[in-house]
């Protein structure tokens, strides 16, 4: 695979895999061209692809292929690029998204393009597969099939293989959920990276199914990446470097801090906000904003464009939970909601996200049957934020929660 962010790469990258004669291997492969108008230039396809999905990911390069020996046996260093003929760029990257969508089980996600245009016309494609959390097959009508990759190529695998993939991508979802239950534990027995405010919070996880696939790999250049990271709702001016990665939090006194995000090696998000509530002055009653279903959106997507902007790969997992707010209510016009919550801790089902690049009012789609649960914790029979249509009635992408410091 290039070490390099994906929209990076130049025609220079690929002259220097071939002036390095940089060979094929587990994350890198080279394809002279392909031919999406033949069974089996599909099938070949599909197998390369199916193939980094199931192992360690990787980039597969079309428009390059490999140097011939003297025998005219193709050897594992790049040729001379060639490109090939793409009348729109947009149109080829369908085809092969539809050829994904109606070839592989489960859906593969995640796949990125990269197109470079030569002098003569012609183009170089990269596409970029990312290692899966799942096991995927190719179906071809009742048959199915399975590759994966290693140092030397593409390979099928039998069915003892397909067998223990479909448990490993088992064990990669187990993972995050520990991991995620570990982490609220945390926050409920007062262990959390640094000292919160003793009310209720809002905790969000942003949980990448790359960063718990059992690698040693890691997210690199923190001081550079985490400065990205501007905090999903209130603003984090400060930051340091701790044992877990890279923390964010705001301003505080001697009650704890407003917020704070854990960025974590893995990729992993961890987001805690207490400024999304208050106490009603003349009744005294515990409230969360009318709208948090609103914030909860607006904060996801920024944490999104993060975990995007340093390379992080969907599926993305969301987990909101609340922590410490039991008597809290949802406050509303006049009123003060239905039900006082009546736990002190409520974890919500996680939302899988396949796309990084949603607008606001997709991500509350996306998010809506989650937040929905949340407001029946208050005693709603869903959020009275949506539209019939399903558009989120008020408006998203707004500045952050007002600072109560």
């Amino acid at each position: 695979m290039l070490d390099r962010n994906l929209n990076a790469i130049t025609l220079d990258d690929i002259d220097r895999l071939v002036n390095d004669r940089v060979t094929e291997g587990l994350h890198l492969d080279y394809k002279a061209d392909v031919n999406l108008g033949t069974e089996d230039g599909k099938s070949e396809l599909l197998d390369d692809l199916v193939a980094f999905a199931n192992s360690a990911g990787g980039d597969l390069i079309i428009g390059v292929g490999e140097e011939t020996n003297s025998e005219g046996k193709r050897t594992e260093f790049p040729a001379k690029p060639t490109g090939i003929v793409i009348e729109n760029t947009d149109k080829f990257k369908l085809r092969i998204e539809d050829l994904l969508r109606d070839s592989v089980e489960p859906r593969l996600v995640g796949v990125a393009y990269q197109f470079l245009q030569m002098h003569d016309g012609k183009f170089i494609a990269i596409i970029r597969i990312p290692k899966s959390f799942a096991f995927h097959l190719i179906r071809k009508g009742k048959n199915f099939r399975c590759t994966a990759r290693n140092h030397v190529g593409k390979y099928q695998l039998d069915a003892a293989q397909i067998r223990e993939g479909f448990l490993s991508g088992e064990t990669s979802l187990q993972r995050m959920r520990l991991f995620r239950q570990e982490r609220i534990a945390r926050i409920v027995a007062g262990e959390a990276p640094i000292k919160v405010e003793d009310i209720g919070k809002i905790v969000l996880h942003m949980l990448p199914l790359q960063g718990f696939l059992g690698t040693k790999e890691s997210i690199s250049d923190f001081g550079r990446s985490q400065r990205l990271l501007k905090g999903p709702f209130s603003t984090l001016a400060n930051d340091i470097h701790n044992l877990d990665g890279r923390l964010s939090y705001s301003r505080g006194c001697e009650q704890g801090v407003i917020a704070y995000c854990q960025a974590f090696r893995n990729g992993a998000l961890e987001s805690v906000e207490t400024g999304l509530g208050g106490v009603s002055k003349d009744q005294g009653v515990l409230y969360f904003n009318a709208q948090i279903d609103g914030y909860i959106v607006n904060g996801v997507h920024r944490l999104l464009q993060y975990l995007k902007a340093i390379g992080v790969s969907e599926p993305i997992y969301v987990g909101i939970s609340i922590v410490g707010a039991k008597g809290y209510r949802i406050i509303q016009p006049h009123t003060f909601g239905q039900n006082a919550l009546d736990r002190e801790v409520v974890v919500l089902p996680e939302t899988e996200l396949t796309s990084s690049d949603l607008n606001h009012q997709q991500l509350a789609h996306e998010l809506q049957p989650t937040t929905d649960i949340l407001y029946q914790a208050f005693g709603f029979e869903h959020s009275f934020n949506y539209a019939q249509s399903g558009n989120y009635l008020h408006d998203l992408g707004q500045d952050y929660v007002q600072d109560r410091r």
